[in-house]
C-alpha cells in the first residue's frame, strides 16, 4: 500500500524558478495570456484531441444536425438520408 504522503508534494511555493516545476502551485503568468503559447496549445493539444460533440439521441432523424464550436473552428455533425 502506498504511503499517503507520497501523493502530496511538500513545501509548495508560488515562486516559479523553472528548475523545479513540481513544487510550484501554478504556471508563470505568461502561460495564461501569451498568444504564441496559446497558438501552440491549439495546434498541439486542442485540435489533435478527441472532443465530445453530442449524444447520438440528438442525431436520431434524417436532417438533424448539431454545430460544435472549438476555438476558431466549427464542426457540423448531421444525419443524411441513406440509399435504400
Amino acid at each position: 500500500m502506498m504511503n499517503e504522503k507520497s501523493f502530496f508534494i511538500e513545501n509548495k511555493t508560488l515562486k516559479w524558478d523553472g528548475l523545479n516545476p513540481e513544487s510550484s502551485l501554478t504556471l508563470p503568468s505568461q502561460y495564461f495570456f501569451d498568444e504564441k503559447i496559446f497558438k501552440k496549445e491549439i495546434e498541439k493539444i486542442f485540435y489533435p484531441s478527441w472532443h465530445f460533440v453530442c449524444h447520438e439521441s440528438e442525431l436520431s432523424n434524417t436532417g438533424d444536425f448539431v454545430k460544435f464550436d472549438i476555438l476558431r473552428q466549427s464542426i457540423l455533425s448531421f444525419v443524411q438520408k441513406t440509399a435504400a
